[in-house]
């Protein structure tokens, strides 16, 4: 301020600076310096193209640039890695924007408290998918037949298979009994084993095959058949499922 004067307009046009004048702008900043100014703003201008304004060269490389408190407590700095930190505390908003403009290259790790996991993934949008076939009483139905249906691929986007499941409603089987469920694909062969034995012996429980996902084309067909029966068997109401995901784009 007191500068300004000296190299102003007063001196270029050969007038007299006056010292009370000089004393009122020292004193101003030794107020803003100080801290007890509370009726002046601290403005610096300055006109040139390639200069700043401010310049704050901290020498210290472990020091922080530069530190801003409100009435004494630190809200924000800049640190020694050139990083700006919001020390505002949980409840207050770090940050208030009025712009709508995209901001480049800014990674944020989370959106609205989620994780980028809580999110389909629009290269690949996925939709699930379960194929079942009912078999009513696995004791009656002959070995080796495909009479509980067959599934054909549909047309439109990928299907990739990721595990196969059963489960029965009703009934048990004796010690050592057991039934062994498969889901083949023709042309290519048996791509899950399903077993209800002295393990795998709870109503209502599912037991799954969790193969390595694959994935089929259009019109790929697949069969659930009854491989092996052994022993006494009362459960009925058999599901087989063949689950994965459908790949739209």
């Amino acid at each position: 301020m007191a500068l300004a004067r000296l190299h102003g307009s007063d001196i270029a046009n050969g007038q007299i600076v006056d010292a009370d004048d000089l004393n009122e702008e020292f004193n101003q900043l030794v107020n803003i310096l100080n801290g007890t100014s509370n009726d002046k703003d601290a403005i610096i201008k300055l006109s040139s193209a390639t200069l700043a304004a401010l310049l704050l060269n901290q020498q210290n490389s472990s020091g922080p640039v530069q530190i801003w408190q409100l009435t004494g407590t630190d809200k924000i700095k800049i640190n020694n890695l050139a990083q700006l930190e919001s020390l505002l505390s949980t409840g207050t908003a770090p940050l208030v924007v009025a712009s709508t403009t995209k901001v480049n290259n800014l990674n944020a790790d989370l959106l609205d408290g989620l994780d980028s996991a809580a999110f389909a993934q629009l290269a690949s949008a996925k939709v699930s998918f379960a194929i079942e076939f009912t078999i009513t009483d696995p004791a009656t139905c002959n070995l080796g037949s495909r009479e509980f249906g067959s599934f054909i691929v549909p047309n439109g986007g990928t299907y990739t298979f990721t595990k196969a499941k059963v489960m029965f409603r009703t009934g048990s089987h004796t010690s050592g009994a057991s039934l062994q469920f498969k889901v083949d694909q023709v042309g290519v062969g048996d791509r899950a084993t399903l077993n209800l034995n002295d393990t795998n012996n709870t109503v209502g429980a599912i037991y799954a095959d969790d193969f390595a996902d694959f994935t089929q084309p259009e019109n790929a067909i697949f069969s659930c058949y009854l491989n092996t029966r052994s022993g006494t068997i009362t459960e009925k109401d058999v599901t087989v499922s063949l689950e994965g995901y459908r790949t739209i784009f």
